[in-house]
């Protein structure tokens, strides 16, 4: 059949609008492009090298809580010495957007042990919608999974979501030129790349600190319930996280990562018993680590953590309580730190 002037012009358009969509799309996938908002966590997976012992990943109180520096300091100190330790964890969590880098990460690199931030999803900042911290980072064929963790909750939400991230690859993609041997100013390449590649934190330090803030979380621990939070991973609106702990589990058991999750509550709310954690790991077949009350009472009362964050002081308690409990539910024979 042969095609006049005007239905060529027709044929022409159309195959270049559909040339550009899938070239846009294409480049929205490439992983550069993909953290173009997190350079961090694209340095520390894709632009170092070697295995990593130990990486905690999640949201803001992760952030404070394992600092990569003081960690590796700490396990020197218990005689666990030349450890390397990331700490890819940035404000706002999202379990979603804590799988995509997880996944990403032990794709790339050879990771021993890694904890993860969990919270029940009645907290999350978003429930019924996906994060838009991981609609910035997920791949396209992160979307069955997603649309099957939000379906119980609000699909047309899921959707909505799914439909944000792909207008999000659809537009033109911004230059993300690479900063390595250059000093073009950008903060990936003076917090990163000038320091010799020796930075492993995705944050600047403590924040958020002063005299006020401790006191006040002092006052409002005197006040708290000592009635533990129930935590019913069976409920309808956990099936959310339900989804994302057992692909966490499916792809850290593929690659022979020892996995574990850890609750860090904000001081002004109740912390779940330690029964959730032997409930928590008769579900799933992983540990989930929480707070024993009498070290969440000192943390909150001596002036070691704000509302919601762990502190460098906080860290001196912290961190051995965290260690111990790793070592304690380490399924690896030749440990986990």
């Amino acid at each position: 059949m042969k095609l006049n002037s005007t239905e060529l012009q027709v044929v022409v358009v159309v195959a270049l609008v559909i040339g550009i969509a899938v070239y846009t799309i294409a480049r929205g996938e490439e992983t550069r492009v993909r953290y173009v908002g997190t350079d961090c966590i694209y340095y520390l997976i894709y632009e170092n090298t070697g295995a990593i012992d130990l990486v905690g990943i999640g949201g803001s109180r992760m952030m404070t809580s394992f600092d990569a520096d003081d960690v590796e300091r700490k396990l020197a100190a218990i005689g666990k010495p030349n450890r390397v330790v990331y700490n890819m964890s940035q404000s706002h969590f999202s379990l979603e957007k804590s799988y995509v880098v997880f996944r990403d990460l032990i794709e790339r690199r050879k990771v021993k042990t890694a904890v993860i931030m969990l919270e029940p999803r009645q907290f999350a900042a978003r429930p019924g919608q996906l994060h838009e911290k991981f609609l910035s980072v997920a791949k396209l064929s992160d979307i069955p999974l997603a649309l099957s963790a939000v379906s119980s909750e609000n699909p047309l939400q899921g959707i909505r979501g799914i439909s944000d991230m792909i207008k999000q690859k659809l537009k033109i993609p911004p230059e993300v030129p690479s900063c390595l041997g250059k000093n073009t100013g950008r903060s990936i390449c003076n917090r990163f790349v000038h320091q010799e590649g020796k930075t492993r934190n995705c944050h600047s330090g403590d924040y958020r600190f002063n005299l006020d803030v401790l006191n006040n979380v002092t006052e409002q621990n005197k006040t708290k319930t000592d009635k533990p939070y129930v935590w019913n991973f069976d409920d309808d609106r956990e099936s959310f996280n339900d989804t994302y702990i057992r692909a966490l589990k499916k792809i850290a058991d593929g690659h022979e990562v020892s996995l574990f999750f850890v609750y860090l509550n904000r001081s002004t709310r109740a912390n779940p018993d330690l029964k959730t954690s032997e409930i928590f790991e008769e579900k799933y077949g992983l540990p989930l680590l929480v707070l024993p009350r009498h070290l969440e009472h000192e943390l909150a009362t001596m002036g070691r953590r704000d509302e919601a964050h762990i502190y460098s002081k906080g860290r001196e308690k912290y961190l051995p309580w965290l260690f111990r409990a790793i070592q304690k539910k380490c399924p690896n024979p030749e440990g986990c730190l």
